[in-house]
C-alpha cells in the first residue's frame, strides 16, 4: 500500500513538471509578436523593392571577370533585368538535357515553354549525339581527329 502511494506521488510530481514545462512554452509563444496580414504584405513589398535595388550587382561581377581576362565587358550596367518564369522540367528525367535545351533557347532568345513535352528528352539526346559525331574537324575518336587535322 505504501509503495502504491509513493508511486502515485511520483507520477503526480512528473505531471506537475510537465505542466510547468507546457505553461512555460505557452508563455513563450504568447510573447511572440504576431504580424497582421497587411503589415506582412507591406514587409514583403519592401523586401521586393530592396531586391530590385540589388538586382544589378551581378552585372559588375561579370564585367570584372571579363576585364580581368582582358576581354571587353559584355554589359554596360544599364541593362534592365527581365524576370522570366522558370519552365518546368516536366516528365523528363535527364536534367542535363533539360538544362542544355533551356540555355540554348535562352541564348538565342527563343520562346521558352512552360513545360517540355513528353519524348523531348529522347529526341534531344539523339540530336546531341548526332552533333557530336558529325562535327567538322572534331571527333569523339581522337585518332580520327588527328588524321583529319593533318590532311592538306
Amino acid at each position: 500500500m505504501v509503495n502504491k502511494v509513493l508511486e502515485i506521488q511520483h507520477e503526480n510530481e512528473n505531471l506537475k513538471l510537465k505542466l510547468q514545462e507546457l505553461q512555460n512554452e505557452n508563455a513563450k509563444m504568447k510573447k511572440q509578436v504576431k504580424v497582421p496580414l497587411l503589415d506582412r504584405m507591406e514587409n514583403l513589398q519592401n523586401e521586393n523593392d530592396e531586391m530590385k535595388k540589388k538586382k544589378n550587382y551581378v552585372t559588375p561581377t561579370i564585367n570584372s571577370k571579363f576585364i580581368n581576362d582582358n576581354l571587353p565587358p559584355p554589359f554596360n550596367g544599364n541593362e534592365t533585368v527581365t524576370k522570366v518564369d522558370a519552365p518546368n522540367q516536366g516528365p523528363t528525367s535527364d536534367c542535363g538535357i533539360y538544362i542544355c535545351e533551356f540555355k540554348e533557347l535562352l541564348s538565342f532568345k527563343k520562346n521558352i515553354p512552360n513545360k517540355f513535352h513528353e519524348g523531348f528528352e529522347e529526341k534531344k539526346r539523339v540530336e546531341y549525339v548526332v552533333k557530336i559525331l558529325t562535327a567538322q574537324n572534331c571527333s569523339w575518336d581522337l585518332e580520327l581527329q588527328k588524321e583529319r587535322l593533318c590532311k592538306p
